[in-house]
């Protein structure tokens, strides 16, 4: 299960609510996957708005989509091959916005390089998935939240934080870092 842009753990998303009962229920068994760098705590406090996850910013600067697809097919093939608890035959990737687009990269991989386990998917839940290149929803989303006379000097700074890894613009702003934005836009 995998969700979302930017900074925040799955902890958030309400598929993992619905997760966690039938977690609890012994009728599923949830993988999850955050970025890396990212990891959920519930007795972590933090005077931010990323309460109750810590994130290790020299660790969410270094990756890529590429890295993150990576990280869900050893995730996927580790609980599958060594936890033993996994049913091959019933596994789900789920995902929503960012995390459907993983997910669907995630599949392709296994296809290419794991034929055998991508048989094995029974299910593939994409919700909210986003229609647009990731550098179109970023301006898309930087024109609702601004006016008019900055949208374009905002674009030409985003641009510009991109091309030059200005991680502490990008995220301050967006919680993003530069080396992801970069393969994202070059990816499409």
């Amino acid at each position: 299960d995998m969700q979302g842009t930017g900074l925040y753990t799955q902890s958030q998303g309400e598929f993992s609510a619905q997760a966690q009962r039938l977690f609890e229920a012994k009728k599923v068994n949830v993988l999850v996957i955050d970025k890396p760098g990212i990891s959920y705590d519930p007795t972590f406090k933090s005077s931010s708005t990323f309460n109750q996850f810590k994130v290790d910013f020299e660790v969410f600067r270094q990756y890529q989509l590429a890295d993150l697809s990576a990280c869900g097919v050893n995730a996927l093939k580790w609980a599958i091959l060594e936890t033993k608890r996994v049913n091959p035959s019933k596994i789900i990737l789920s995902g929503h916005s960012e995390g459907a687009i993983m997910m669907g990269r995630i599949f392709e991989t296994l296809q290419k390089n794991e034929s055998e386990l991508a048989s094995k998917v029974n299910t593939i839940v994409l919700t909210g998935t986003p229609l647009n290149s990731f550098k179109e929803i970023l301006f898309e989303q930087v024109q609702r939240n601004n006016q008019s006379g900055i949208r374009d000097l905002l674009k030409n700074r985003i641009e510009k934080a991109i091309q030059n890894s200005d991680d502490i613009f990008l995220i301050d702003r967006f919680s993003i870092p530069s080396k992801y934005l970069q393969q994202a836009f070059i990816d499409e």
